[in-house]
């Protein structure tokens, strides 16, 4: 489900969807609703346009999964922007930042609790 939705936003013609990439789909297990995550890279100027280009072609997107995913029923396609790559993303930067600053002190030790002393 996941790679035929993104060759069919690939596949519409419609510059609001240029860089998404779907990320996940989560469907529940009577298979009516589907979750679509995806993501819009950082350098994509209309980056709040995506959902509003998406809901514009949803027609044309849910009758391409109908003809392209053999699934009993055509789920209802629920899209949101995947908040976990952003968030991953920061935690990334929060990590490097800290990298850097033990770097400029000078390495130091790893633990944060205070030592122990043999008494």
């Amino acid at each position: 489900m996941r790679r035929e939705l993104s060759v069919i936003l690939l596949e519409i013609e419609d510059k609001r969807l240029a860089g998404i990439t779907v990320t996940r789909v989560e469907m529940t297990k009577d298979i009516r609703i589907a979750k679509v995550f995806y993501t819009v890279h950082d350098e994509v100027p209309h980056k709040k346009n995506v959902l509003e280009a998406i809901h514009a072609h949803m027609r044309t997107i849910r009758s391409e999964v109908a003809s392209r995913v053999f699934l009993k029923f055509v789920p209802e396609l629920i899209f949101r922007e995947d908040e976990m790559v952003e968030h991953k993303r920061h935690m990334d930067e929060l990590f490097d930042r800290i990298a850097r600053e033990r770097g400029e002190n000078g390495g130091g030790d790893v633990s944060s609790g205070p030592e122990e002393k043999n008494v």
